[in-house]
């Protein structure tokens, strides 16, 4: 709850919060990694009302943004993310949003050897 609240003061809808001086840092596509990554935990935990006001935030996120993203991170932390918060509340919002980023990355796979490259636009 202390990591949360600070997250949810300083950061939310960031991805990071660095915690000697509360600033915000978007190094992982700006779309709120930290909250993503911690749907399931809040869920688990019965912080209803973190809970919600995260699926309200990721109800809003776009992911046509014309810049490369790391494959592997936004597969695991953001696609893995949405895709837990699904399985746990069975809220619509985070499968659509877990099938419109992983349309966005398909184009990963579009390599001779079918191997996923490094980075996606997620735009182009």
């Amino acid at each position: 709850m202390h990591a949360w609240r600070g997250y949810e003061k300083y950061a939310f809808g960031h991805d990071e919060i660095r915690p000697c001086t509360n600033a915000t840092n978007d190094s992982w596509n700006g779309w709120g990694v930290t909250l993503v990554d911690g749907l399931d935990t809040m869920y688990l935990m019965d912080m209803k009302e973190e809970f919600e006001r995260a699926r309200d935030f990721v109800a809003t996120l776009n992911f046509k943004k014309d810049y490369g993203v790391s494959f592997f991170e936004t597969t695991i932390r953001y696609l893995g993310g949405f895709l837990s918060a699904y399985t746990l509340s069975q809220e619509k919002v985070f499968l659509d949003k877990a099938v419109e980023l992983a349309d966005a990355l398909l184009p990963a796979f579009d390599t001779p050897t079918g191997i996923p490259m490094h980075g996606v636009n997620v735009l182009t």
